[in-house]
């Protein structure tokens, strides 16, 4: 199969759907983004990211970056709701805001490594929220800050992070604050 690239793209004002919601892609698959940029509003209600709604695990996204506020209820990320791939030197500034699980100013849900990124963004949600990412299943978090203010709404303490609400892996030279 062929692997698509998507680059130097930019989106402004608001989106809004249900399920795989993004400033600029919905759902990416077999595919790259970078250096894309969304300023836009963008709500949903599962997978609701400022760039991309979610990726799949032959998807990465480089160099991009959301600055909108972003707000849905499960995985619900600044740059990206949920990632099963390499998220690289992106950010997001935006607010996030989820009524549910897997919050996080950079991406709610990750299972891919998460490379020199940062969100400065407030975020809240119900659980596994973290000001950069709600939960990650990944090998490694690195070269990674998340500056915002984070907000447990509900749930248990132990599922609330500055820079990770749930980690399940590394983590090398990440701060919060």
């Amino acid at each position: 199969s062929s692997h698509a690239a998507l680059e130097n793209c930019s989106a402004r004002g608001s989106v809004s759907g249900k399920e795989h919601v993004g400033g600029v892609v919905g759902k990416l698959e077999e595919s790259s983004i970078e250096k894309c940029y969304a300023s836009a509003k963008v709500s949903g209600t599962e997978k609701v990211g400022g760039v991309v709604g979610a990726t799949d695990d032959k998807s990465t996204i480089v160099s991009s970056y959301g600055s909108g506020a972003v707000s849905g209820k499960n995985f619900v990320g600044g740059l990206v709701g949920a990632s099963w791939n390499t998220i690289e030197q992106s950010h997001a500034r935006g607010n996030v805001t989820g009524t549910g699980e897997y919050v996080g100013g950079l991406a709610g849900y990750t299972e891919g490594d998460v490379k020199s990124c940062y969100a400065s963004g407030n975020v809240s949600g119900a659980d596994w929220v973290g000001g950069l990412i709600g939960v990650a299943y990944t090998k490694t978090v690195s070269d990674c800050a998340a500056t915002g203010n984070v907000t447990l709404t509900n749930g248990e303490e132990s599922s609330v992070g500055g820079v990770v609400g749930g980690l399940f892996g590394d983590m090398v030279n990440c701060y919060s604050g």
